[in-house]
């Protein structure tokens, strides 16, 4: 349903936010990059048209960790 970039304190936090709905399954993460951001939207897309939750979708390939 929706990806838009991320903003903290009404500034842009350079991060991207999908938001999707799906009757009573809501499905909220925050992405690194636009392209992630679609990924992840489609794979959550196609777990539900599948039948299966989004919890029970593929994983993304995991992104490199940034260092705390």
């Amino acid at each position: 349903m929706a990806i838009y970039a991320d903003k903290r304190d009404g500034k842009l936090t350079g991060r991207f936010r999908v938001e999707l709905q799906n009757g009573t399954e809501r499905y909220r993460k925050r992405h690194d990059s636009m392209a992630e951001a679609e990924a992840d939207e489609g794979r959550v897309k196609a777990a539900w048209d599948a039948g299966e939750s989004a919890k029970d979708a593929a994983p993304l390939p995991s992104a490199k960790r940034r260092a705390a």
